[in-house]
Order: structure tokens, then sequence, then C-alpha cells
């Protein structure tokens, strides 16, 4: 019953995001994380893995790029040692929008470090949203030099 109430948080935090209902959608991920970041549930751990991803696409969404910086971390922090292929997704999907914001910023330097760690730790992946990560790289790195 706990997982599905965890996922129910997270996709109506997902629902409220694509609303355009930004604080909804913070309040939902900010919910899973608080109930569930301490259990060691793997599958609650990928479910506040995807909350924090989200949050911080929410929060770049509403200009709070250093709180969306700190999710993102923390979801590296968290996980990023993890050997399960859901939770290997979710790092890299939040290092690939940290790297975004960087280059957006223009900070290439450290936007080519990150994209340079998704390559390295993840390029030779097999799941297909790990190459797809890996994948969005080199157009990602051609668009940030033309801002």
């Amino acid at each position: 019953m706990i997982r599905l109430v965890a996922k129910a948080l997270l996709n109506k935090g997902v629902t409220s995001a694509q609303g355009i209902r930004f604080d909804d959608a913070r309040a939902m991920f900010d919910d899973v994380i608080e109930r569930y970041a301490s259990m060691a549930d793997p599958e609650l751990q990928l479910r506040v893995a995807a909350a924090l991803v989200n949050k911080g696409v929410v929060l770049t969404q509403q200009g709070k790029i250093e709180d969306a910086l700190a999710a993102y971390n923390t979801v590296t922090q968290r996980y990023g040692t993890s050997p399960e292929p859901a939770l290997k997704e979710q790092v890299a999907k939040a290092l690939f929008n940290k790297a975004t914001i960087f280059a957006r910023q223009m900070r290439l330097e450290e936007a080519n470090r990150i994209y340079d760690e998704i390559i390295a730790r993840f390029g030779s992946a097999e799941g297909p949203e790990l190459k797809e990560q890996v994948s969005r790289v080199p157009a990602e790195r051609s668009v940030s030099y033309h801002f």
C-alpha cells in the first residue's frame, strides 16, 4: 500500500507540473521525499530519486536555480553509487539537468566536466534510459556553444 501512495503522490506532482501548477507539484515532490527518503525499500528510493529530479525541473522552471542544483546534488550524493539501473537513470538525469543549467549560464567548463562524467559513467550502459541520456550529450554540448 505504501508503494502505491508514493507512486500516486509522485504522479500527482508530475501532473501538476505539466499543468504549470509548480507550487502544487513541488509540494507533492516534497511530500514523497519527506515520507520515504529514510525507508530502505528500493522502489520507494526510486520514487524519492524521481521526486528530487522532478523537483529540480520545477525549481528550474521557477527560476530557483540554486535550489534546483541542490536537488540534483542530493540525487547524485544519495544514489550516485547505487547498482540499481533505475536509480542510475535518475542520477544520469540529475547530472544532465545540472550540466544543462551550467551550459545555459555559460559555465561551459563545469557543464563539459559533467557531460564527460555522464559519458564516463554511463557510456557503456545497457538500459535504454541511460543510453538516451548519454546520446543527448553531444547535441546539448553543441547547443550550449550557441547561446
